[in-house]
């Protein structure tokens, strides 16, 4: 199933790349971390936590802290969401 998802990713990035998804004219990627309420994405106002302004994810493990890669369109449709691991310097 973990290799089905890695193959669907890269096809979705081959896709995007290339111009052959229609529906995404921009596509969008930021870093972001996982906090009590979901994920808080880089480009939210700093210093401001929202009351329900949260990205709710479901189907991956995360903690709080946790940063994750976020992609989705310019309408707002989420394309994928991916947890950054790594061991010591390479995660952050």
């Amino acid at each position: 199933m973990k290799q089905d998802g890695r193959k669907n990713f890269i096809r979705m990035i081959e896709q995007i790349s290339k111009g052959n998804n229609s529906e995404a004219v921009n596509i969008i990627a930021e870093l972001g971390t996982m906090k009590a309420g979901g994920v808080l994405p880089d480009s939210y106002p700093e210093g401001s936590e929202p009351d329900d302004d949260y990205l709710v994810l479901s189907g991956i493990e995360t903690a709080e802290g946790d940063r994750v890669l976020l992609i989705w369109t310019d309408a707002e449709e989420l394309i994928v969401v991916g947890k950054v691991e790594g061991g010591g310097d390479d995660a952050g």
